[in-house]
């Protein structure tokens, strides 16, 4: 066993003696790294926090954005404890392109590959092998489905062919040949809206999506398996007359209403399941009397939602959650002060029984956040983006890759 092989190993064993004597987990004694993203000013803004032992306090985060990238990240997913990726758009000209950022080592590149419109969601199998899905705008102005692919230097496009109508707010990658795409789509003739999934076999998309009628839209999803899979967002509910909390479960073949019951006022903008009976959703609601947006956070025990939104109220609206485990979860979003017309980034961290709300300097808005596995992990000999890609050029289409050059465990 490797010198680094030890450090996971040797802390491993420290942390099951004190999770042990202390009564708590291991989970909670391993330190992570926290990455959220976001924008501000036009800016995309990456936010960088270690979180070591038991510490569930608030933080201090770091700014770690690289100088003048402009535009703005939706989603980020960590593949280890030096390579990370997150997603979202720039405009350019009056047009929409993807915005793609890497992180290698203690740094962020930009890796766009100057292909139109925005993407939302990302999904990495490895370091050579990931999915990122989002929109482009058609002809008629009509949302069209995006997917680019990594193959461990570049992004290339691998769109569905023909043109698929829809918004996605989740993709899944089972493998580099079985993953799916979901999210939803407005047919203008029925006024109406529908889900809209793709499936992957490896080389094509096919659209395998059923035929579930909402009033409302999907904000994110979070599937499990194949046969297992959650989607949130918002409908509109005819007797109340407001905006409620949606969440739809996928069986394998069909969409099932398991929103909240009796219906909750507000919209659900992300999901993180543990399991099938653990899980968390946040968004937010609007109280009429107190003009002010609220954090809302609700718990899934397999048959039921139970509202463990913080107490007293906190101000803002969440984007999305992030669970290690039942017992450590961090949820990002922001906070519009209305003396001042300032937005500002927020955070909820979760202990296993409670949630501690923090404001972040210097990011206005966060849209997602994701937790890195401990930084023992060593990956070394790669190569840096910079030198492979030039910002806005893709560098190859998608041809025979060797995944293993150049790169080593130790």
């Amino acid at each position: 066993m490797s010198k680094a092989a030890r450090l996971p190993f040797l802390a491993s064993i420290c942390a099951s003696i004190l999770a042990a004597s202390c009564g708590i987990s291991i989970a909670q004694l391993i330190p992570k790294k926290i990455f959220a993203v976001g924008n501000g000013d036009g800016y995309v803004r990456i936010m960088e926090r270690d979180v070591s032992w038991i510490d569930v306090s608030p933080g201090n985060w770091v700014d770690v954005t690289p100088a003048g990238e402009k535009g703005y990240l939706r989603a980020i997913d960590i593949v280890s404890s030096s390579i990370a990726h997150a997603v979202g758009g720039r405009t350019i000209q009056g047009k929409a392109f993807t915005k793609c950022m890497m992180r290698n080592g203690g740094g962020w590149y930009d890796v766009s590959p100057g292909i139109e419109g925005e993407l939302t969601r990302v999904d990495m199998l490895s370091e050579t092998k990931g999915f990122a899905a989002g929109v482009y705008r058609g002809p008629q102005y009509e949302d069209f489905i995006r997917v680019l692919r990594w193959n461990g230097i570049a992004w290339f496009d691998v769109s569905p062919s023909p043109a698929v109508e829809g918004r996605p707010q989740g993709i899944t990658m089972f493998s580099p040949t079985d993953g799916y795409i979901t999210g939803s789509y407005h047919d203008l003739q029925l006024q109406k809206y529908f889900v809209r999934m793709l499936r992957w076999d490896g080389s094509v998309w096919s659209d395998v999506s059923p035929s579930t009628i909402f009033d409302g839209g999907i904000h994110d999803v979070f599937m499990l398996s194949s046969t297992e899979g959650y989607a949130t967002g918002s409908y509109y509910d005819q007797q109340l007359q407001k905006n409620c909390m949606l969440v739809l479960h996928w069986d394998g073949s069909t969409w099932s209403d398991v929103s909240p019951s009796p219906a909750v006022e507000g919209r659900f903008n992300g999901i993180f399941m543990l399991s099938s009976t653990e899980g968390y959703a946040v968004g937010s609601w609007y109280d009429q009397g107190a003009q002010e947006t609220y954090m809302k956070v609700m718990s899934w025990d397999g048959s039921a939602w139970t509202d463990v939104s913080p107490s007293p109220a906190v101000s803002g609206d969440l984007r999305n959650v992030y669970m290690a485990s039942a017992a450590e979860g961090i949820a990002v979003g922001s906070w519009s002060d209305n003396n001042t017309s300032e937005l500002y980034a927020k955070t909820l961290t979760w202990d296993g029984s409670s949630w501690t709300a923090a404001t972040i300097p210097n990011a206005d808005f966060l849209e997602d956040v994701a937790i890195g596995p401990p930084s023992m992990t060593l990956w070394i000999n790669f190569q840096k983006p910079s030198s492979v890609v030039p910002a806005g050029h893709m560098a190859d289409t998608g041809g025979p890759y060797d995944p293993l050059a150049g790169y080593g465990w130790y």
